[in-house]
């Protein structure tokens, strides 16, 4: 079941994303993409919850970096994409700015090459049948 969002779900989501989060723009799937990645299950779960999106994984250290270490443990990450991903990219902003100028960098930069990429055949026939084209 979904939650609803509210504003201090809205500022640990922030605070997560900083620490654990990053987000890009993929030219060759022409999608934008926002990820935190977390080695416990339970915070993914209740991003979901609240954003939707999927979580993946669990992936092991050893196999994704070549390590060596038996101490590390799998991970997993929640991942969102499209025009989902860009709104909570443009949320995030203003509550990222003063506190992490590196992810502001990052959600500005993913976000820019968002906006100025062609459309997809499929997102552009989304867009004409709902009249905004």
């Amino acid at each position: 079941m979904r939650h609803k969002l509210n504003l201090i779900d809205l500022h640990k989501f922030a605070g997560f994303f900083i620490g654990e989060g990053y987000c890009y723009y993929n030219a060759k799937q022409n999608a934008i993409r926002v990820t935190v990645a977390q080695v416990e299950h339970e915070p993914l779960l209740w991003i979901q919850e609240r954003l939707g999106g999927k979580i993946q994984g669990p992936y092991s250290y050893a196999k994704a970096y070549k390590s060596k270490n038996p101490k590390q443990v799998p991970y997993r990450y929640w991942t969102h994409h499209g025009p989902a991903a860009a709104g909570i990219l443009m949320t995030l902003f203003s509550l990222v700015r003063d506190m992490s100028p590196k992810r502001a960098k990052q959600i500005g930069d993913a976000l820019k090459s968002w906006k100025v990429a062609p459309l997809s055949k499929m997102a552009a026939k989304r867009l004409k049948t709902c009249g905004l084209v």
